[in-house]
């Protein structure tokens, strides 16, 4: 009977140190909102990685962003001649 009960109360403190640990998880991943990283402030802007990034930062223009990363736009849908 003693072993069932310290293998529930592992289980328990398992159980319980995860649901604790959940909201400092969930509170320091910034919000890139679709981006590659960054929160759009000044001091971390919003990395702009891809064309459908790109695409994205007319749904934000009060945030500050910085381009990481080449970008070909010479395809579909981007270019409407091409793809």
């Amino acid at each position: 009977m003693g072993n069932i009960m310290q293998k529930h109360r592992v289980c328990l403190t398992r159980w319980f140190v995860c649901f604790l640990s959940l909201p400092a998880i969930l509170l320091s991943a910034p919000p890139a909102y679709g981006f590659a990283g960054g929160d759009g402030s000044p001091e971390n802007p919003y990395q702009v990685e891809t064309a459908e990034h790109l695409d994205m930062v007319r749904e934000h223009l009060d945030a500050h962003f910085i381009q990481v990363a080449d970008m070909n736009l010479n395809v579909a849908p981007w270019d409407k001649e091409a793809g």
